[in-house]
């Protein structure tokens, strides 16, 4: 979190940002991903990312794969005292969630958790705003 004060003042992107190369006029998910964790780090909330997919662990015979996370869980998850949980799926300007993700957002949903799908910070600070 410490890193993080310096980028951000009233949502505008200060050098920190720049400098990484992510103020680029076509953004990955990657580059939204971090933005937003920037911002809402900066906001007070703790955010982690939710790594899904598999890893190749192992050399030789003992090669094997590890599953991590559950598919279509969304990208970021934050939390804070005083506000739901959400959990954030990003995309990019073109990108829409898949149906299982879709599904996903449902069943969190029906847990407590509030959901988005974000393609920018713009998205995060609105949605934040109907919290």
């Amino acid at each position: 979190q410490g890193k993080s004060k310096g980028i951000w003042k009233e949502g505008k992107i200060l050098r920190g940002i720049r400098s990484k190369g992510l103020m680029k006029l076509k953004q990955s998910e990657h580059d939204i991903q971090t933005l937003i964790k920037t911002y809402l780090e900066y906001k007070g909330w703790f955010v982690w990312r939710n790594n899904s997919g598999r890893v190749a662990v192992g050399t030789g015979k003992y090669r094997r794969m590890i599953i991590m996370g559950q598919a279509g869980l969304p990208d970021l998850f934050a939390v804070k005292q005083d506000y739901p949980a959400i959990g954030i799926e990003v995309k990019s300007a073109t990108g829409k969630p898949t149906e299982l993700q879709e599904r996903m957002q449902e069943v969190l949903r029906e847990h407590g958790v509030a959901t988005v799908v974000a393609r920018s910070v713009d998205d995060v600070e609105k949605f934040l705003k109907l919290l």
